[in-house]
């Protein structure tokens, strides 16, 4: 048997459409992942996104209970309350550590009582 020649750009027409197929679905998946941002402003409204706000917010009640943790430590050895955050000698290598991951509020602490709490809305009872 022989094979037919291609005649014209047949082979290329091919090659044109599974191209435009191929950024098609990129750019579907792009928007799936890099949505348009949620109403709060906290980042796309897509489920990579809420993904993302919930390690933050996970990453967050992490950190308010290690402080927390930090503190009884601290009483314990001393028989009061920190004066602030600085003398547990946490989080020296990231300053970051003593803010809230996803608004960057800093903590607040109350020395009088040994309590802290996250200020950022919806975290109030981390």
């Amino acid at each position: 048997m022989m094979n037919k020649p291609i005649i014209g750009n047949e082979r290329g027409s091919w090659s044109l459409i599974g191209l435009l197929i191929t950024v098609v679905i990129g750019l579907v998946l792009v928007l799936m992942f890099l949505g348009p941002q949620s109403k709060s402003g906290r980042g796309p409204h897509t489920t990579a996104g809420k993904a993302i706000e919930m390690a933050k917010d996970t990453e967050c009640k992490s950190n308010v209970q290690q402080i927390r943790s930090a503190i009884l430590a601290y009483r314990s050895e001393n028989e009061a309350a920190p004066a602030s955050l600085a003398d547990l000698k946490l989080g020296t290598a990231n300053p970051e550590f003593f803010k809230c991951p996803v608004g960057h509020e800093a903590y607040v602490y109350d020395a009088a009582t040994g309590t802290i709490h996250c200020p950022h809305p919806g975290h109030e009872n981390y």
